[in-house]
């Protein structure tokens, strides 16, 4: 999603309107054989699969992942095409950040009915393989904003884009989902597979062109899944933006969305899937209402965002909104036992409210990649260094991340450490922006079962050196430290009959 900051009347008086794997006991119920050898690496151990909530390696530690959104909405729709390359993914990197939300455009991918880009899915395939250089993960995005240029958006192809003949009036973004009839018709057909120009369902094509990605990344160690699509939005767009709900649209995306499981399944039967909500459902006014996906390497991703933002200071109707937001997505992979990653967040120029959303996320320990690393080129001038509010880390992928291109604001809120690779379950962790200091706990038990990792298991902590430039203490109890001193990644290994694992992390006097 662009910014929210500036919605405008029409939009807001709508919105206004409204597992875990389980241990085999023995007759002795003594627990499962553990591994003779606990996991020592400092990186999550891939590829990545999830136990219940949480996402987890191939070790079973929770991998908890700070990053960005890199999607480049301007032609021609890949990150390295505006400049993104080896210098912002170092930048990323030695702020803490282990994942980039990588967008790419089915309009690029399939610029004709049945015909497939492959020079494209190359440029998308070379930015994974930089990023994973640098130690960094990738989620694959299949971005649209307001369907199509022809709504005055961007994302899906123009032959895929049904008007029924209705008003195409722009009222800018992101209304023409409620205002728009054109918009919405194509919506409807996209999403109730209407044929396309060549016959062939929409929401078919849409499948096989996923399924063409997935063949090319099923191998890609370091892609942490497919997100299916960027908040879908249905006919009736208005009623998801109220506390009933859209029953329709859920039931059609229900229905889109096993389409696009089982094709991408043919074809890669391991990497994660990622479900969103409908777009309604990210202002908290409405509870999830989708089922499930019926497949046990799923995951579900949502954007917690607000429609009253402050341009300075925090808001208490924003904290109530995400606050719901947070607690409806939690609730839903309670049941469906799916993972949960906060996939957008942010898109203000406001780091007071940036800093009260992470640590919102950080309570509920949920994994997230902030709305973005750099815009797109739709909703930030190209470069600007007198902005002290741009909603973004850098002002332009062209220049290197250095000086005036960093937005100091943004890097403060959103640079913290926090448990990157735990081996146990979770229980607490969160940082003090102003004094500095991290604290977390977790229990050394696996998630999902009752078995406890081995001693010297390692948790990875990030800890980076913006936040400590002279250095930190290290108070831990159940663990040992076994990094070096003030080392960027806080590796701490448990020690042999603890439970928990306490662990705070304190300046260093300069």
């Amino acid at each position: 999603m662009a910014v929210h900051k500036g919605v405008t009347g029409a939009l807001v008086a709508l919105i206004l309107m409204a597992g875990a794997a389980s241990a085999q006991a023995s007759p002795q119920t003594e627990p499962p054989a553990r591994p003779i050898v606990p996991p020592t690496s400092a990186k999550p151990t891939l590829p990545l699969s999830h136990a219940g909530r949480w996402i987890t390696d191939a070790d079973g530690r929770v991998v908890m992942m700070h990053g960005a959104n890199m999607v480049t909405k301007t032609e021609p729709n890949y990150p390295s095409a505006v400049g993104f390359g080896d210098d912002d993914a170092e930048f990323l990197s030695s702020h803490g950040f282990t994942v980039v939300r990588v967008g790419l455009m089915w309009k690029k991918l399939e610029p004709e009915p049945g015909v497939y880009d492959a020079s494209y899915v190359k440029q998308i395939k070379r930015t994974v393989r930089m990023l994973a250089k640098h130690g960094i993960l990738s989620l694959l995005d299949s971005h649209q904003d307001m369907y199509s240029e022809v709504f005055h958006g961007q994302g899906f192809p123009e032959w895929a884009s049904q008007d029924g003949g209705l008003d195409n009036t722009d009222y800018g973004f992101p209304n023409n989902y409620a205002l728009n009839p054109a918009l919405q018709h194509a919506e409807n057909a996209f999403y109730s597979n209407a044929p396309g120009p060549d016959g062939v369902g929409l929401a078919d094509h849409y499948a096989q062109a996923w399924a063409y990605v997935a063949k090319a990344f099923k191998k890609s160690k370091s892609v942490v899944g497919y997100e299916l699509v960027n908040e879908p939005a249905g006919q009736d767009f208005a009623s998801c933006l109220t506390a009933r709900g859209c029953p329709k649209f859920d039931k059609q995306l229900a229905a889109f969305y096993k389409k696009v499981t089982a094709a991408i399944r043919k074809v890669d039967p391991k990497t994660l899937i990622w479900e969103e909500p409908d777009v309604g459902f990210n202002f908290g006014n409405t509870k999830v209402r989708l089922p499930a996906l019926k497949d046990k390497r799923s995951g579900f991703a949502f954007h917690p965002y607000c429609a009253d933002v402050p341009s300075t200071g925090t808001s208490a109707s924003c904290d109530a909104a995400n606050d719901h937001v947070l607690q409806y997505a939690l609730a839903q992979v309670k049941k469906s036992k799916q993972a949960v990653f906060a996939t957008e967040f942010g898109a203000i120029g406001n780091p007071d409210e940036i800093i009260d959303e992470v640590q919102r996320l950080d309570r509920n320990m949920v994994p997230w990649t902030h709305w973005a690393y750099w815009d797109g080129g739709t909703t930030t001038t190209p470069y600007d260094d007198t902005c002290d509010t741009c909603s973004t880390m850098i002002r332009s992928t062209e220049l290197p991340p250095t000086g005036t291109n960093v937005v100091s604001g943004m890097e403060r809120a959103l640079t913290e450490p926090y448990p990157y690779v735990v081996a146990g379950t979770p229980t607490k962790y969160g940082y003090d922006f102003d004094t500095h200091v991290f604290t977390a706990a977790y229990s050394t038990t696996r998630a999902g079962t009752k078995v406890r990792f081995v001693p010297g298991s390692r948790t990875v902590i990030e800890t980076p050196a913006y936040d400590y430039p002279d250095g930190y203490i290290v108070k831990v109890k159940g663990a040992k430290v076994v990094s070096q001193p003030n080392a960027a990644h806080l590796v701490l290994a448990s020690k042999k009959g603890a439970k928990k694992v306490t662990v705070t992390v304190t300046p260093s006097r300069s």
